[in-house]
């Protein structure tokens, strides 16, 4: 397969070009390596990873004599694997003064690492890999994100290919993992089942204290998400469910959070917060990972009488727009907005000047007015500006419609696979 350059590239080398230290994180098997291993080879700088056992040791037991073996500036991989060295990485930083001495790659939150990451305040980005994104598969010349607020949105779009149905079911089942972007179906399967046995549960107990953690319980509740995929995350329920405690329920579902399989997603409050439900929603960041969890086939997405379709195609424009978000310069809100009357809009993203875009998402393919009830009770409720509304759908066509004397535009699902 053809090196696929990463979107997010840009974005990290200006980070390196402006930060002492760069942390670039995400799920293992997003390609962080291969990406991080070309950054090391176009700046001419040293490359390491901490999977390496013996680099790793000498790295723990000496961390002192092992920067004066590998000086900055450096990339290092998987760093928490030898989370101890950060200590004396805080040094390095602090007697060299110079800017992009230390690339840091990790597939745990260095955030979840609370003492780690305070050594480091003021002196760290962070930056989050997802799998492949359609822009980058396509060689997109233009950020999703961007086009949304434009004033001529179809103006980026309506060059882009139109894929079939039949793309778009492949897509949401295999997912965005650079391993299985080009696979088959029964392979992807066969690749889940190893990815979530092991590395995974490595993660895991490198978080933990112990291993304390009972993993067959992180099997349950990965498949209890994935039923409630965007919808709200009920911890109480959860809890119920599982058959243990709130907190620890809660604390089973951080460390999720914390090995970037699950995120969740804030309520749109600002100014209506007495209206609306408070409540996150709860995505995965794969849809393959997804449709694998929910032992999803091609017949079963397209002839369920349960609208899996329509759940995992949102899940999949969830992550698009946060893939999006993730490489794109500036600072964006991304929300959802729910009123107290189940009114619901599927995502809210908010710009630096407190602009707004509406978007919902719906698998059918001719939209009627019952469709636009969350989008009139959003712009009835909202007191800032909110530049264009979007419904992402399963037709094939650019088009439009009015809402309260506004201009709709609806999307294609097609387009963005």
């Amino acid at each position: 397969m053809e090196y696929i350059r990463r979107k997010i590239e840009d974005k990290l080398l200006w980070a390196m070009d402006n930060m002492r230290v760069v942390y670039l994180s995400g799920a293992r098997q997003v390609g962080k390596s291969e990406l991080v291993k070309q950054i090391a080879k176009s700046k001419g700088v040293g490359y390491i990873t901490f999977d390496d056992d013996n680099i790793r040791e000498f790295a723990q037991n000496n961390s002192q004599l092992f920067f004066s073996v590998n000086q900055p500036p450096i990339v290092i991989d998987e760093v928490q694997k030898a989370a101890s060295v950060i200590s004396q990485i805080k040094l390095e930083v602090d007697q060299r003064q110079r800017k992009g001495d230390f690339l840091l790659t990790g597939s745990v939150s260095l955030l979840s690492i609370s003492k780690l990451s305070e050594s480091l305040a003021g002196r760290i980005v962070f930056l989050t890999l997802y799998p492949f994104s359609v822009a980058e598969v396509k060689k997109w010349k233009f950020n999703f994100v961007e086009a949304l607020f434009s004033d001529a949105p179809f103006d980026y779009l309506v060059d882009l290919d139109v894929s079939s149905y039949q793309q778009l079911i492949r897509r949401l089942l295999l997912g965005g993992f650079p391993e299985n972007y080009f696979s088959e179906y029964n392979a992807v399967n066969i690749w889940f089942e190893g990815y979530l046995q092991s590395r995974i549960k490595k993660d895991i107990l490198q978080l933990t204290e112990r291993g304390l953690y009972k993993m067959g319980i992180f099997d349950k509740l990965l498949r209890l998400l994935a039923h409630q995929a965007g919808n709200l995350l009920n911890i109480n329920n959860i809890a119920q469910d599982l058959k243990v405690h709130h907190t620890t329920a809660k604390s089973y579902f951080t460390l999720l959070e914390n090995i970037y399989l699950a995120e969740i997603l804030p309520s749109y409050r600002r100014n209506i917060a007495k209206r609306v439900v408070k409540m996150p929603k709860v995505y995965f960041v794969d849809t393959g990972l997804l449709s694998y969890l929910l032992g999803m086939t091609e017949n079963k997405l397209i002839y369920s009488k349960q609208d899996y379709l329509g759940q995992i195609l949102e899940n999949y424009v969830y992550l698009e727009l946060r893939k999006h978000l993730s490489f794109f310069v500036g600072r964006y809100g991304l929300f959802y907005y729910r009123d107290l009357k189940q009114n619901e809009v599927d995502f809210i993203i908010e710009n630096q000047e407190g602009e707004l875009v509406a978007i919902e998402v719906k698998s059918k393919s001719n939209i009627l007015s019952s469709d636009l009830k969350g989008l009139k009770a959003f712009l009835s409720a909202v007191k800032q500006p909110v530049k264009n509304c979007f419904i992402i759908y399963g037709g094939q066509s650019l088009s439009a419609l009015k809402l309260l004397d506004r201009t709709i535009y609806l999307i294609p699902a097609l387009m963005l696979v």
